[in-house]
């Protein structure tokens, strides 16, 4: 796997540095505070392929180049920096893109949230965690809209998005709830 692609692209290799420094500073903090265990290692690890996954689905390949023959070269298409019909979604939730668009989106964030409660106690409150979503989706959306304002790839800006990764965020507490209940019993 290398940083660029055949087409000069940044991909998501780029990631595992940033991620590995990130992995090792949550061991260094639970070591710290003394509470390292192996479920906790386990979530801790499940969190940066979950991070890296992500954002390879919603931010990579980068083109570096800026040139439009790169994104073409390279399959990509150009959208449009924001969705002109952001609700036009859910009149058309029939159709197979469409509803791919709903269920991919929607669970998107789950992981995060259900991940993040379970390390931290903090994120365990219903409004936390749905921030946690919508800064999330809000961070991911902006940083598509300023890539294709620069030229840097060919993503969207689109409302649909942070309603459903949002939702996704619910979808995740009630999970981690789920879990916490259980995990209390045994």
């Amino acid at each position: 796997m290398t940083i660029f692609n055949e087409h000069g692209m940044i991909t998501s290799a780029s990631l595992w540095l940033p991620l590995g420094i990130l992995f090792i500073g949550l061991v260094v903090m639970d070591w710290r505070h003394q509470r390292i265990s192996f479920t906790r290692l386990l979530f801790e690890g499940l969190l940066c392929v979950y991070l890296w996954v992500l954002f390879d689905m919603t931010l990579f390949p980068i083109n570096i180049s800026r040139s439009t023959a790169t994104l073409i070269a390279s399959g990509e298409t150009f959208q449009g920096a924001i969705a002109t019909h952001p609700l036009a979604l859910w009149y058309n939730w029939q159709q197979p893109s469409s509803l791919y668009q709903i269920i991919g989106n929607g669970l998107m964030l789950a992981p995060l949230v259900l991940l993040v409660g379970a390390l931290s106690v903090r994120i365990r409150q219903l409004r936390r965690s749905l921030t946690l979503a919508f800064a999330t989706s809000l961070f991911i959306e902006c940083t598509q809209l300023l890539m294709n304002y620069f030229n840097l790839g060919d993503r969207t800006f689109d409302v649909n998005d942070l309603i459903l990764n949002t939702c996704g965020g619910l979808i995740g507490w009630l999970f981690l709830q789920l879990g916490l209940l259980i995990w209390r019993r045994i």
